[in-house]
């Protein structure tokens, strides 16, 4: 093969390589870009949570309490038909056992 073609086809290589890495750079660069802004906004959403409840507090609301229970309807509302039923039969076959629940009631004794 010829120098001068070996040589151009070489640079060409190059120049490819160049342009990939390049692209690869400015979409790596965008993504962390756009990632580090998510995160800012999350970071704001947060503080702006803490104050919401600092006011609802301060109202008189039981925002731990309220919290839980808004987890707790999502839980149960995600749960579906059969894991319910067999939750619920679970919970009788255990309730209704009187050594079950005396070591239960021994375990959450204050």
């Amino acid at each position: 093969m010829d120098k001068d073609l070996q040589k151009a086809l070489g640079d060409t290589v190059d120049e490819l390589y160049e342009d990939q890495s390049s692209v690869e750079a400015k979409v790596t660069v965008e993504f962390v870009k756009q990632y580090l802004q998510i995160e800012l906004d999350i970071k704001e959403l947060k503080d702006q949570i803490k104050i919401f409840k600092d006011e609802a507090k301060a109202n008189g609301v039981n925002v731990p309490y309220t919290i839980k229970m808004i987890n707790a309807l999502k839980k149960e509302y995600k749960t579906s038909a059969e894991e319910v039923q067999e939750t619920e039969t679970i919970k009788g076959i255990l309730e209704n056992d009187v050594d079950v629940k005396s070591l239960i009631l021994r375990l959450t004794e204050k």
